[in-house]
């Protein structure tokens, strides 16, 4: 278990009840509720959670549309949002479930849209995955 620092310079996070974080080259994945327990329908089977992986966008950077690959399976909708670098959601879709097959994704900004750095985030109810993106006119 860790603790929080002793000075107010660095922030900390904890981690939540039955949540796992993944730390790796390609980012952080939060899986907010890994396992739990269904006692509404006096079910004690532990219910285990989809999954899915996000691949680095390409090209990355990009001037005209930026492509990622999901893999994996979901149940329910995998909720693609794409953020501004000061966190306004920019645009948002969904894929109705993932079926252990790839799907390749892509992004085409809007004219509107400005050079810059952008986020992309795949969510589901069970874990989430970002990466940085960067937009070049």
């Amino acid at each position: 278990m860790t603790q929080p620092p002793t000075n107010n310079s660095n922030q900390w996070v904890g981690i939540g009840h039955a949540e796992m974080v993944v730390i790796n080259s390609d980012g952080i994945s939060s899986y907010p509720n890994l396992v739990h327990n269904d006692d509404d329908n006096n079910n004690n089977d532990i219910q285990y959670p989809s999954y899915f992986t996000m691949s680095p966008a390409y090209p990355n950077p990009f001037n005209h549309s930026v492509y990622f690959v999901l893999d994996g399976i979901t149940e329910e909708p995998v909720d693609i949002s794409i953020y501004s670098i000061s966190g306004r959601k920019i645009e948002q879709f969904s894929i109705p479930r993932l079926d252990d097959q790839q799907n390749k994704i892509g992004w085409l900004p809007k004219m509107n849209i400005p050079s810059g750095t952008y986020f992309i985030q795949a969510s589901t109810s069970y874990m989430k995955q970002t990466q940085k993106i960067l937009f070049i006119k």
